[in-house]
């Protein structure tokens, strides 16, 4: 490809803790982290410009100091991602900035600096405002945002890369994590997480529950658990599922040895249905069984 249509930027990563004096870190740890960090910018990149461009990360070197990765942002294609008015910026250092692994100005928050600021607070109300976002959160902080800042913030792949990254911060002797850019041949700190500071980055997916209702179904009988509070796996001819039973009698039947299994028995349920949608916009289905009205053995002839 045309190198006009390629466009780079060098950060740099660094751990920092008692741990990591002999300038070595656990391997299975950092594989981890660099691939959190991989997919945050691709999944980036990907949501924010679509097929346009592809973005790659290079690692380059590891330098001692504390622990330093150096790496290449690498993004190409014809049509560059735009935060801010400026010619002088191109596509990967931009994408860099938004996820804030780059500085972007005074008054512009990254996604990282945005993580941190808002600290775990829920957010209570969003509103657009041109380019931003304009945010209060349950307990009245007020934080504007670029508006692509925001969509990656509810997007869980990205969220779960950021966790990713920063999971050494977890382990003992581990404390510190920075980001850097090399600029001009100097080497510029642009943020950094502190171990107590970690819980900020830690992502409960987000559900709303959007339907919920009974209905009284025949199912075929997969496996049973006999672990109290674990899901059994049931069938019909549209598909497998796993459910959590919740009636008492039924369980007490089962535990005594009153109640017997075999393969390809049916179960008449009445079934209660949850539907939630997720943060990333994706529906998922609960179900738990309530009542179990009939069970029939695959040894048996008779229907209900």
């Amino acid at each position: 490809m045309d190198s006009n249509n390629m466009s780079k930027a060098n950060i740099i990563i660094a751990y920092d803790g008692e741990a990591l004096k002999d300038h070595s870190i656990d391997i299975q740890e950092l594989a981890i982290a660099l691939s959190g960090l991989g997919e945050v910018f691709q999944e980036a990149n990907q949501i924010l410009n679509k097929d346009k461009t592809s973005t790659s990360i290079k690692v380059k070197a590891f330098q001692c100091g504390s622990f330093e990765i150096h790496f290449d942002v690498i993004q190409k294609g014809l049509h560059y991602l735009s935060m801010f008015n400026s010619d002088e910026i191109n596509g990967a250092l931009n994408l860099a900035q938004i996820l804030g692994y780059a500085g972007a100005g005074v008054s512009a928050l990254g996604l990282f600096q945005f993580i941190k600021k808002i600290n775990g607070e829920k957010i209570k109300k969003a509103e657009e405002e041109n380019d931003n976002i304009n945010i209060e959160t349950e307990i009245g902080q007020k934080i504007t945002v670029n508006k692509n800042v925001y969509i990656l913030y509810n997007n869980i792949r990205i969220r779960k890369g950021l966790e990713k990254a920063l999971s050494p911060l977890s382990k003992e002797g581990i404390d510190k994590f920075e980001i850097k850019q090399k600029i001009k041949e100097k080497e510029v700190l642009i943020d950094s997480l502190l171990k107590e500071e970690l819980s900020a980055f830690a992502f409960a997916e987000q559900e709303t529950t959007i339907n919920e209702y009974e209905t009284v179904m025949f199912v075929n009988l997969i496996s049973p658990c006999f672990e109290e509070g674990n899901k059994w796996k049931f069938s019909t001819k549209d598909g497998k599922f796993f459910a959590l039973i919740k009636d008492e009698i039924f369980l007490n039947e089962v535990n005594n040895g009153s109640r017997l299994f075999g393969k390809g028995d049916i179960l008449k349920i009445l079934m209660l249905v949850k539907q939630s949608e997720t943060g990333d916009f994706q529906i998922k289905n609960e179900y738990e069984i309530k009542e179990v009205l009939d069970h029939k053995r695959h040894d048996q002839l008779k229907l209900f």
